[in-house]
């Protein structure tokens, strides 16, 4: 019972699938594909402007609430208490000292080299540097974004690969007395890009299905009707048009579950990404048109 709670998505896949098939090869392509491509250009259309749209959006009506609400956030955050308990979790033998973690994070250069030092004086060759560095700047982002669990539209952030310099710049601006100013900057380097991916998401579909809507009613009144099928191999091609309107069907159904997943932060039942890594067809999809489209 709950691996069949688990493949409502493949049910899902393949009810549309099915449906969408017998539909065109029931009409056959002289009739679905004018629809199929007025459907291809409704998202050739959406894929030009919801960039447009995003970036009109985000300064004027999300970008400041952002910033107030990291402020608040951040305003009573020990950093380098945090990042102990961080570095806490890695599975070294050894305990970190906050406090000599906040006065190399205040020294602000070459921060990663410094840590790698002081731990090694606490246990000789506990890593190789690389790896250290590796999970070490990642620490920033993982303090940051549990600080920040609900002001980024995402349950499960990707993890960006910051470069010392960024690094550095980053630890640094969690020491400057001018709290708004580095809530600022991490909204303009981390939170902004969640906010600006998930309007985009939205305006990608609301536009996509806009159009479609548009195109379907031009086709239905001035195309379809004066088209005149040509026999069953009409109707056989219709698998044609069959297999591109699934596919479309595909990418809405996955721009609406990353709407969900974000919105929800991946905290609803069927929307998180644990439940979708549990099926066994949508996942291989929906992680192909994510990668692709979102």
């Amino acid at each position: 019972m709950e691996d069949l709670f688990y493949q409502f998505y493949d049910i899902l896949v393949i009810a549309v699938t099915a449906v969408i098939m017998y539909v065109s090869v029931k009409n056959g392509i002289s009739k679905t594909f004018p629809l199929i491509i007025g459907y291809a250009l409704s998202f050739f259309i959406a894929f030009g402007f919801s960039g447009k749209s995003a970036d009109y959006i985000y300064p004027e009506f999300f970008k400041e609430k952002n910033v107030e609400g990291i402020c608040r956030n951040i305003s009573g955050i020990d950093f380098s208490r945090q990042y102990k308990a961080y570095i806490d979790t890695l599975g070294y033998d050894f305990t970190a000292d906050s406090r000599r973690l906040e006065q190399i994070f205040r020294e602000g250069d070459n921060i990663t080299e410094k840590a790698f030092q002081y731990f090694n004086s606490l246990e000789a060759d506990f890593d190789d540097e690389k790896s250290f560095q590796e999970k070490f700047r990642r620490g920033y982002q993982t303090v940051l974004f549990d600080a920040l669990e609900y002001d980024i539209p995402s349950s499960e952030p990707e993890y960006s690969d910051l470069t010392q310099e960024q690094f550095d710049e980053s630890i640094k601006m969690m020491y400057n007395d001018d709290i708004m100013l580095n809530a600022l900057y991490i909204e303009e380097n981390f939170t902004g890009i969640y906010t600006v991916s998930l309007i985009r998401t939205v305006s990608l579909i609301i536009i996509a299905v806009a159009f479609m809507a548009v195109f379907g009613i031009f086709s239905d009144r001035f195309i379809i009707p004066h088209i005149k099928g040509f026999g069953i191999t009409d109707h056989t091609l219709g698998i044609i048009s069959g297999l591109i309107g699934t596919a479309v069907s595909m990418i809405i159904i996955s721009g609406l579950v990353v709407i969900l997943l974000n919105t929800g932060n991946g905290e609803m039942i069927l929307f998180n990404t644990q439940t979708i890594e549990k099926t066994r067809i949508f996942k291989h999809i929906y992680n192909t048109i994510v990668t692709e489209f979102y």
